[in-house]
């Protein structure tokens, strides 16, 4: 991740030419309060981190069966992996979807071996007992997303219908939007904010979930200290405070608004995609191959 990404550079140019190594950037994503309580309760978001770092090298490549099938492997938190799908459906990227679908239904097939198609009944069930959901931290004002921002705002004053409707037609318009602005030419800072996007529109989410903003942060920070235009980026310095201070994380947690990190990352979204619009402008549009 550190090559692909450029991120040690992007860290260079904030520390005024001290010289980053692997170790220091280690240091520097373990403050991440995400990634730590990740690491800390043992949770397996970082093989999700794993798996669109393998994504993403796939794209980069070129490669986008393989870029699917590898996408395929983080369904075991399938509902920060189908908006991700949501966005190749909306542009049509075809090679993509069948090595999604192909290695996805092989392990489909797989569960089904191990423990029948009982599973699916249990597993559903599971997530509508709402004492199953309240046991286990199920509590959007800890969501990070459009979710937990739409309840932390509206809270118990709007019906669940309503606020239901809400969060669907605003992660469907912001799929839309991701997918439409999505640049060939600039596929990182695309990547990312598909990215950010899934992050958003995914509609369970937990803190340590948002270990997956590593990636997104190296690729866009990677990106812009290649264009020598890092240090002009005022609201992306924020943002990275924001991110990396660790006593923020927990303070919104202890107060029960979470969802108020929903914000900078929204605003990270807008980052990134501004900056691959510009891309658009500057270098020549290639035709996408479908």
């Amino acid at each position: 991740q550190v090559r692909i990404t450029g991120v040690a550079e992007a860290v260079s140019q904030y520390t005024r030419g001290i010289i980053v190594d692997f170790g220091l950037l280690l240091v520097i994503f373990l403050t991440f309060g995400p990634s730590f309580n990740c690491l800390l309760i043992g949770q397996d978001t970082m093989l999700l981190l794993m798996v669109y770092t393998l994504v993403f090298i796939a794209l980069k490549s070129r490669r986008d069966f393989a870029a699917g099938g590898l996408l395929a492997c983080g369904l075991f938190k399938f509902h920060l992996v189908v908006p991700f799908v949501i966005i190749f459906m909306i542009r049509r990227r075809w090679r993509f979807l069948t090595g999604f679908a192909a290695v996805g239904g092989l392990l489909i097939l797989i569960s089904v071996l191990v423990s029948g198609w009982g599973v699916f009944n249990s597993y559903a069930g599971m997530f509508l007992n709402s004492k199953y959901r309240f046991l286990m931290g199920f509590e959007p004002q800890y969501a990070a997303n459009i979710r937990g921002l739409v309840y932390l705002l509206a809270g118990e004053r709007v019906p669940v219908i309503v606020s239901f409707a809400l969060v669907v037609s605003l992660s469907v318009v912001l799929l839309w939007i991701v997918a439409r602005r999505w640049e060939n030419e600039d596929c990182g800072l695309s990547f990312s904010a598909g990215l950010l996007g899934t992050v958003l529109t995914g509609y369970h989410l937990f803190i340590y979930d948002l270990t997956l903003l590593l990636l997104a942060v190296a690729i866009t920070c990677g990106e812009l200290a290649r264009r020598r235009t890092l240090l002009g980026q005022r609201s992306l310095a924020g943002i990275l405070i924001i991110f990396f201070v660790p006593p923020l994380h927990y303070l919104l947690t202890v107060e029960h608004m979470y969802a108020l990190m929903s914000i900078p990352v929204a605003v990270l979204l807008g980052i990134n995609l501004r900056e691959a619009e510009k891309s658009n402008v500057l270098l020549p549009r290639e035709v996408e191959s479908v």
